[in-house]
């Protein structure tokens, strides 16, 4: 309901109220019990009103905080795991490198997510840190391949992090974050960069149309 809406509904809630309080001004006498009997509808009919009033302004306002409500945008929900809880079989879900490197003790990881691609908007991520080792998920706003991320010079083992809009930090095993970023459209690298994480193939591409 709009604040015209709610202009128009009191109006008319008024309005129809105008004809009684005129007639119960008109029938006002000399006797003071029958006065009292008057009051007494009065105050029933005001008290009617306000109540009527009331309940349309909530109802205005609960249709009014929907969007806000459907404002939160979507949710991505990811997994970070790591060889340790892999297997020996080396999963290849949605997201897996596939590139073979030192990662801790386990040489090779996997970021798998329930959707690759979102809409324009807020987004959020909802990520569970499956593994054995501390891993983190990093968004990147990249024109270059997910595999193709340039080394970080000054940090050996990570990749440069140039565009990144948003990250979950640190995440230790077995533990969950959540963030939410407004991620305009483009091609995005969703990636763990803790030390030879990346190498370890945990990197995947991502889209926002």
């Amino acid at each position: 309901m709009t604040v015209r809406s709610y202009v128009t509904t009191v109006g008319s809630l008024l309005s129809s109220l105008r004809p009684l309080i005129g007639e119960f001004a008109g029938t006002r006498g000399p006797d003071p019990s029958r006065d009292r009997e008057d009051d007494d509808d009065m105050r029933r009919l005001l008290l009617f009103a306000t109540i009527t009033i009331s309940a349309a302004l909530a109802a205005g306002c609960t249709a009014t905080a929907t969007p806000a409500t459907l404002a939160t945008g979507t949710i991505v929900n990811a997994t970070l795991t790591d060889e340790m809880t892999m297997g020996n079989g080396g999963n290849t879900g949605m997201g897996y490198g596939g590139n073979t490197g030192m990662m801790g003790n386990a040489g090779r990881g996997l970021i798998s997510v329930d959707r690759n691609s979102v809409a324009v908007g807020p987004v959020t991520f909802v990520v569970k840190n499956s593994g054995l080792l501390l891993h983190e998920l990093v968004v990147l706003r990249t024109d270059a391949a997910h595999d193709k991320l340039g080394a970080n010079t000054s940090e050996p083992g990570k990749v440069e992090e140039t565009g990144n809009v948003g990250e979950t930090g640190d995440v230790n095993a077995g533990d969950s974050k959540t963030f939410t970023v407004t991620l305009a459209a483009g091609h995005y690298v969703l990636l763990c960069n803790e030390v030879g994480h990346y190498a370890g193939g945990m990197h995947m591409a991502f889209a926002v149309n």
